[in-house]
């Protein structure tokens, strides 16, 4: 029996260039926090435009203007640099560009999930129960394939035309595969059980989640060099990693020890909570970073100081000698990645119909 496996918790679904004295606990803010509204932030594009969700639908931020709509999106997923979004409505995935609207659709049931600077959108299908990953470029689908056992959804693709997302394995859980050149790799797990590709940079870096070797809940991780690494938590029990720029910082959510989900930045010099890169009087408690552009520019979800769950921006706080700490940069993203002991946590279990 094939069986899909989702947290439903986490999928709804550096500073001064990651110089070790910005990560440093109790250190002045790194970033300001902009208060974007009701919902979740999803991704940002090197404009700064924002997009996300929430319960009534999608929404757009850009120029400090937000956008929302009621009656077309359910959610939006994705935004490349040139403006154009994709996202979902309750009847199928979504493409806008110039005014226009696309459906994405060519199933009885789409999602549509990402999109690269070349217009490429990236998504799922589903045929008679089956999810089937997808590309559409050109005004043309390509069904993507699958693992051993097939079925599928791709949830990114860079501008080499590099995609990520999961299928099924033999084992018949999803694993994280990434699609290149028209192949479909399977990029393991962190030890047990299933995993989950959720972005991939433009350097080929990819990101997303899986069980550590003691199986139990998902962790972070980040896949490069051919080599799956986890990423850790805050000492609780459970991480996930949503997205990663060309710089190779990675943001997302981890539990720490009392098992409250807080928004992290990943870098070569480890994880840090982003809640004590802000200001410790902004009232806000981050949950969950699910964008960076390459600016370092994160968008997510948090509790703001009234108690309302909020999507939110973070913008770098320059700081003085940034210009020379981010000539070691190359330097710096060579060295090897610090984690923190591996923990873990559960996942709800659908039978895929």
């Amino acid at each position: 029996m094939l069986i899909i496996l989702r947290n439903l918790a986490l999928k709804t679904y550096v500073t001064a260039l990651i110089a070790a004295p910005t990560m440093t606990l109790g250190a002045n803010p790194q970033y300001t926090v902009t208060d974007l509204g009701y919902g979740k932030a999803t991704a940002i594009n090197a404009s700064g435009q924002v997009v996300g969700e929430y319960y009534a639908g999608g929404f757009i931020e850009s120029d400090g203007v937000r956008t929302d709509s009621f009656s077309l999106w359910s959610a939006i997923t994705g935004i490349n640099d040139a403006g154009t979004i994709v996202g979902n409505a309750f009847d199928g995935g979504l493409l806008y560009s110039n005014g226009t609207v696309t459906s994405l659709n060519p199933g009885n049931a789409s999602f549509a999930n990402g999109i690269n600077d070349s217009t490429e959108v990236v998504g799922a299908f589903v045929n008679e129960g089956v999810y089937h990953a997808f590309l559409y470029s050109g005004g043309k689908y390509t069904d993507l394939g699958g693992l051993t056992l097939g079925g599928g959804e791709a949830l990114n693709i860079n501008n080499l035309g590099q995609i990520v997302g999961w299928s099924y394995a033999s084992n018949g859980f999803q694993h994280a595969f990434l699609y290149s050149g028209g192949v479909m790799q399977d990029l393991g797990t962190l030890g047990s059980g299933y995993s989950v590709a959720t972005h991939i940079n433009n350097l080929g870096q990819v990101v997303g989640y899986s069980p550590p070797p003691q199986g139990g809940d998902e962790h972070a991780f980040l896949y490069s060099n051919g080599s799956m690494q986890d990423l850790g938590t805050f000492g609780g029990t459970f991480s996930v990693a949503d997205s990663i720029n060309d710089q190779g910082q990675i943001v997302g959510g981890a539990a720490t020890a009392d098992e409250e989900l807080h928004a992290f930045l990943d870098t070569p010099a480890g994880m840090v909570d982003l809640n004590n890169l802000i200001d410790p009087n902004s009232g806000w408690t981050l949950r969950e970073a699910m964008g960076i552009n390459n600016a370092r520019e994160i968008v997510g979800y948090g509790i703001n100081g009234t108690g309302a769950e909020d999507a939110f921006l973070l913008t770098p706080i320059p700081t003085p000698g940034a210009s020379a700490i981010g000539m070691g940069l190359v330097a710096l993203l060579a060295l090897p990645r610090k984690r923190s002991e591996a923990c873990h946590r559960g996942s709800d279990i659908e039978n895929l119909p």
